[in-house]
């Protein structure tokens, strides 16, 4: 439902009390303190102050308005409704009467008549912020709707199945020098063929699933498991998979979305096991107004690897973002552009030889959708990653700056189905020259969802 607050609709309330049309014998200071209080953020104190009067003031239009507005945002829709159908039955052309009447039947649950009222707002050429605010609540009508649908009928299910082929021209993100200076020993250390950069051609294949089943209106429980292969033509040591899978609850209430969820998964490199992780997350998701969305997001995990050689490098991480959506042209949302900023930590658990790492990142991006079928997008990430032990065989603390760019188009060329196209270019910068590397990488991937 539409959260109600009596802060964010003190536009509203002055751009519907400034249109009034009608004349009040209400007395002005009355009114004011009603006003005052409402500004305040004190809804119920304005409305005990205004129903007192009710008896000797119903009838006069703005009085009857605020009055409305008022019980409203205190908690009383069914009141509002009554003095709100009084100022239409005087000014039938009163749009924020008529929204707020929306508003209230929403409140209490009534859909068909919220969506008449509001509707009806439409047809009366409202001012842009209005009309927004028309738009938001016709959408959290059809999302109550369909909530209600999910409740009567159940759990809900989608998968998919995706398959893909490509080029990478480093497949195991490793330097391209066969040779490294050890200045613990002052010579020049040969690297073995699996640490040196190699290119190959791939195939993937992938598929998942998730079902949600509602509990109860705004709350639901998901439950989902993903699996993914990556074959290359001749670097068989490389080839990887993985599975994971999650559990939570989602919780919805008008503009606002709260996730939380557990996370696990093991991750596979030459058909071995390589590492697990398990994890819980956490997400805080708001739609600022028809343009924007906020969205906050907090994990904690640990990863663990099978191998003893590679088990100093067991880590428990921690990582905390916030993100930024913006539709540009309005709320058709054909171009998207958006924002991230993270930082964390990964906490060293078993002698890693760099220590522990903090790291700061973020990624940039647009989307066009040229079509309901065809959309293209681009994004560019950095990230900066600074470790806090001196390397014995280095002599020195590693530091690491790693920038991502990508490009690509997504293409649902019929029903259910979709074609994924993408180039993707990272470059790592070290002070520690084995850790230096870049890759550049194509893919096709065509996708099928249920």
């Amino acid at each position: 439902m539409i959260k109600r607050t009596a802060a964010p609709r003190r536009w509203l309330t002055a751009l519907v009390l400034a249109s009034a049309v009608g004349t009040s014998h209400a007395s002005p200071e009355l009114l004011s303190q009603a006003r005052e209080l409402m500004a305040a953020g004190q809804a119920d104190a304005a409305y005990q102050l205004l129903v007192a009067e009710e008896a000797t003031r119903a009838g006069e239009l703005e009085f009857d308005y605020l009055l409305g507005i008022a019980a409203l945002d205190a908690g009383h829709p069914e009141m509002a409704t009554l003095s709100l159908e009084r100022v239409l039955a005087v000014n039938p052309r009163h749009a924020g009467a008529r929204l707020d009447l929306g508003r209230a039947w929403f409140a209490m649950g009534d859909l068909d008549r919220a969506e008449t009222e509001l509707r009806a707002v439409q047809g009366l050429n409202p001012p842009a912020a209005a009309s927004r605010a028309v738009t938001r609540y016709l959408a959290a009508i059809e999302q109550r709707r369909a909530e209600e649908i999910a409740l009567r009928t159940g759990p809900q299910w989608s998968g998919y199945l995706a398959a893909g082929f490509g080029y990478d021209s480093n497949v195991n993100n490793s330097t391209d020098q066969s040779t490294i200076f050890a200045p613990l020993f002052g010579v020049n250390l040969q690297l073995s063929a699996t640490n040196v950069e190699s290119d190959d051609g791939f195939f993937t294949l992938a598929g998942g699933g998730q079902v949600t089943y509602p509990l109860r209106e705004g709350l639901k429980f998901y439950a989902g498991a993903d699996a993914e292969r990556r074959n290359l033509f001749s670097e068989h040591t490389f080839d990887t998979g993985s599975v994971s899978g999650r559990v939570g609850l989602e919780l919805s209430e008008g503009n606002e979305v709260f996730r939380l969820g557990l996370d696990g998964g093991r991750y596979y490199q030459d058909d071995r096991l390589n590492r697990d992780l398990a994890g819980i997350s956490a997400e805080w998701r708001h739609s600022v107004d028809a343009d924007n969305l906020l969205a906050f997001s907090a994990q904690y995990a640990a990863v663990r690897y099978d191998d003893a050689v590679l088990a100093t490098n067991d880590i428990d991480q921690s990582v905390i973002g916030a993100s930024w959506l913006h539709a540009l042209g309005g709320s058709d949302g054909k171009t998207i552009l958006f924002a991230n900023l993270y930082g964390g930590r990964e906490d060293d658990t078993n002698s890693r030889a760099d220590g522990n790492k903090d790291l700061l990142g973020g990624r940039i991006g647009i989307q066009h959708s040229y079509s309901d079928d065809l959309s293209a997008f681009a994004s560019l990430g950095l990230q900066e990653g600074d470790y806090d032990r001196r390397n014995l065989i280095f002599l020195t603390t590693r530091e690491d700056q790693m920038a991502d760019l990508r490009a690509g188009f997504d293409w649902g060329f019929k029903p259910d189905w979709s074609l994924l196209g993408q180039i993707a270019y990272t470059r790592n910068d070290s002070n520690i020259q084995i850790y230096e590397y870049d890759r550049a990488e194509l893919s096709l991937t065509v996708r099928r969802d249920f």
